[in-house]
C-alpha cells in the first residue's frame, strides 16, 4: 500500500500541529518472515524533496496489534491522520496529499477511509 502523505510537526505542550511543506510518500507492506511478523511502514521524500539532504527517510518496524492509523479529528484545515501505538505515547502524525474529490480539502474523502482500513487491517 502506498499513498501519498507528508510529515506532520507536533508540539505536545501546544498540542499544536504544523503540516511540514515536504512532498512525500508512505509504504506499508509486511515482512515475509513467518516467526515474526513485522509490518514495515515506511515515509519517504518525493519529488523534489527526495534531493533535499534535510529530509531524511524514517521507517518504522511495527508488531501486529502495537498501532492504530486515525483521523485527527480536532484538525479542520487538512486531512491529517496520526499512527498512534498502543504500547507508549509515541504518534506519529501525517497530512494527505492526494486532492480529494471536490473542494474540501478538510474532510476525510472515501479514498482517504479506503487507505485507513487497508492500514488498519494490516496492523
Amino acid at each position: 500500500l502506498t499513498f501519498k502523505a507528508g510529515r506532520v510537526d507536533y508540539n505536545p505542550p501546544s498540542k499544536h500541529l504544523k503540516p511540514l511543506p515536504q512532498k512525500g510518500k508512505i509504504t506499508v507492506s509486511r515482512s515475509n518472515d513467518e516467526d515474526a511478523p513485522l509490518l514495515s511502514f515506511v515515509w519517504e521524500p518525493r519529488g523534489s524533496s527526495k534531493n533535499d539532504p534535510s529530509v531524511e527517510r524514517d521507517e518504522l518496524m511495527i508488531f501486529p496489534g502495537e498501532a492504530e492509523w486515525l483521523p485527527v479529528s480536532q484538525c479542520k484545515t487538512g486531512r491529517v491522520y496520526v499512527l498512534k501505538f498502543n504500547s507508549s505515547s509515541q504518534r506519529s502524525f501525517f497530512w494527505l496529499q492526494d486532492s480529494p474529490a471536490g473542494d474540501k480539502l478538510d474532510e476525510i474523502s472515501e479514498a482517504d477511509l479506503k487507505i485507513a482500513t487497508r492500514i488498519n487491517t494490516l496492523l
